[in-house]
């Protein structure tokens, strides 16, 4: 089995014992086999591999090339001033030094936010400019647990932070992430500034 042809595929994984897992595949060290999660299956313990068609991506900004930064920046206008008619800064400079994720499929860019060091935002790792393109598909949940595990692994980063638009905030708690602050205006809409703790 080419383990490298599912890297950062979400796949459906059966193993010959019977059980089901669904996640982002990673080659495990020996290359014979996958890691889903913290959990890695060796090639002989897999029964089947179904490609679910959507991909992750982690870049860097130095990391991105044209194309995905133009994806980025063009997605963040469509939703964040075009759809939700607010004149604000989008480009601010902090692109530079940001962590960029988000899913793809064949029709292109569906998700994305950006993880922020500690000391940019707050004195936490933050998130930010989280967005789905096609919405109660389940993308922005499989974003944020993505944009959770890379602030651990990439940052080692245990409590984030967020401004989250007070409309979703539901959405944030269900994630793990608590109200920290009163409502406040940025830009004309009603956020909220939020914490996610470690478990």
């Amino acid at each position: 089995m080419n383990s490298s042809r599912y890297e950062d595929h979400l796949v459906q994984v059966l193993t010959t014992d019977g059980v089901t897992l669904e996640g982002f595949a990673e080659s495990i060290p020996s290359g014979f086999g996958l890691k889903i999660g913290e959990r890695e299956i060796p090639a002989e313990r897999i029964a089947s591999v179904s490609d679910l068609g959507i991909m992750r991506r982690i870049r860097r900004f130095q990391e991105l090339t044209v194309s995905e930064l133009y994806a980025i920046l063009r997605v963040r206008v469509d939703v964040f001033v075009v759809e939700q008619q607010c004149l604000y800064r989008e480009l601010d400079d902090r692109d530079q030094d940001a962590v960029h994720i988000w899913l793809e499929d064949t029709k292109g860019l569906q998700a994305y936010l950006r993880l922020m060091r500690p000391g940019v935002e707050s004195e936490y790792a933050s998130l930010g400019r989280v967005l789905t393109c096609t919405r109660g598909c389940g993308y922005g949940s499989l974003l944020l647990r993505e944009g959770i595990r890379a602030a651990r692994e990439v940052m080692q980063a245990n409590t984030l932070y967020i401004e989250a638009q007070c409309a979703v905030r539901g959405f944030y708690e269900k994630h793990g992430f608590r109200a920290v602050s009163d409502t406040f205006d940025l830009d004309g809409i009603p956020h909220i500034r939020m914490l996610r703790k470690p478990d």
